[in-house]
């Protein structure tokens, strides 16, 4: 109750009792002294007092009431790609991470990079010299990354498995529009973290071309070192791939008719790699296992290049990302997307000192309060304290956003069952059955 009512609605218990208890002694309250029908001064002082508490009391209760209902909690689900940005050119990139995590949460879905590049600006190896190919398939509208960590409890394959390196690219599936390009000798990483980098262009990647030969590429500094980086040779100051030392390259020979990728390091010499390239309709999806890298969070640049079978400026043309190739590389610095089977299955491990009891039996809340704070607790829908009664309960635990789910370390008890505490947007909740 509002602390003014509480005051009102308390002086007007004290003001009636006072009636009662004095109306049989007091001539300031009686009626008594007069005629019939008679009513004096003080009473009539006494009666428009109480009057007006009940009311300031009715008055207060009319505000309250009318308030309007704070409205409902709806948690933000980050929109696709295709809505976000509202560009249904971007469905690739839907589909190529559907493709590796369709169990994906909303708050994973938010920790891939995107970059918007939709400027149009074709690019010659050669500043100040303008590309005379242009052609969609090969500019770069949106580009970005997600690093991918698998631990366990997954039930779905690892996506280097999602996308083989055995398929016969020229004999697919009549209903699969996608297909893998691996270096010769890739196969199924022994890790279980991937970089992924991607490209969406303007137009289609066209899979068969009979005219034109194309060059994508990744390029990162694998190593952080920049002095044995690859330095452009002059006249081509936009070297696409300058200031880099490891290369992941697919190439379309239209003169045969055939896609190879190959990676290569310093000097041209080529590197072992289990890395793979997907093309799905306008996208190209790089998949590479963390550790052909010696540096965490490599920095990259992705480009890509057309040509009509010449290297002058009039019969090619590219892209890459940003304005130009002399911007330094992006490094690979977004928060780890942990891949888990829905719902959470943490089970039979030590939580900050508490033991798990099963999944499934508590539920995560979140409200509003004030309307403006947001709460969060756990309620029991009836299974956890039937696990280990007396002693099991549903417990609400957090986490840091960049801390791995599948560290038991990593989360930290919060409260009991039923207790709301206000959220700390840093963190992320989930609610456990413990004893």
């Amino acid at each position: 109750m509002p602390k003014d009512k509480s005051v009102i609605m308390t002086l007007v218990l004290i003001f009636t009792t006072t009636l009662i208890i004095s109306s049989a002694c007091s001539p300031f309250i009686k009626n008594s002294f007069g005629p019939p029908g008679f009513i004096s001064e003080e009473r009539k002082q006494a009666d428009e007092l109480l009057d007006d508490l009940i009311d300031a009391s009715s008055s207060n209760d009319k505000d309250q009431d009318s308030k309007p209902e704070p409205p409902p909690y709806v948690p933000q689900v980050p929109d696709p790609f295709t809505e976000l940005y509202d560009n249904l050119k971007l469905y690739s990139l839907d589909w190529g991470f559907n493709s590796m995590y369709p169990t994906a949460s909303n708050d994973d879905r938010v920790k891939v990079v995107f970059f918007q590049d939709e400027n149009g600006d074709w690019v010659f190896s050669i500043m100040g010299e303008a590309a005379g190919l242009n052609e969609p398939q090969v500019d770069i509208i949106g580009w970005g990354y997600w690093n991918l960590e698998i631990d366990s409890p997954w039930s779905g394959p690892p996506p280097d498995v999602v996308f083989p390196c055995d398929e016969d690219i020229t004999n697919l599936p009549p209903d699969q529009d996608w297909f893998t390009i691996c270096p010769e000798g890739a196969g199924v990483s022994s890790g279980n973290k991937w970089y992924v980098v991607y490209s969406v262009f303007d137009g289609p990647i066209i899979t068969n071309d009979p005219d034109l030969s194309y060059t994508f590429a990744a390029v990162f500094d694998a190593d952080g070192n920049p002095d044995n980086n690859f330095p452009y040779k002059e006249p081509y100051n936009w070297d696409y791939w300058q200031n880099s030392d490891q290369w992941y390259i697919i190439d379309w020979m239209n003169v045969n008719q055939s896609w190879n990728a190959y990676v290569m390091g310093q000097n041209w010499e080529p590197v072992e790699s289990n890395a793979r390239a997907v093309i799905h309709e306008n996208a190209l999806f790089w998949i590479i296992p963390t550790d052909e890298f010696s540096v965490m969070e490599p920095g990259v640049r992705v480009s890509s290049f057309a040509t009509r079978g010449g290297f002058d400026p009039a019969n090619v043309g590219g892209d890459v990302n940003g304005d130009d190739p002399t911007e330094p590389l992006t490094p690979l610095d977004s928060d780890p997307i942990h891949v888990m089977d829905p719902p959470f299955t943490l089970v039979s491990i030590a939580l900050d000192s508490w033991n798990t009891c099963g999944p499934g039996y508590c539920q995560y809340n979140e409200g509003t309060v004030e309307q403006q704070k947001t709460i969060v607790f756990c309620t029991d829908p009836g299974g956890c304290s039937k696990v280990s009664p007396p002693s099991s309960h549903c417990a609400l635990f957090s986490r840091a956003k960049g801390d791995s789910p599948q560290d038991p370390d990593s989360w930290s008890y919060v409260a009991g069952s039923n207790v709301k505490m206000q959220k700390d947007w840093s963190l992320v909740y989930h609610c456990f059955c413990v004893k």
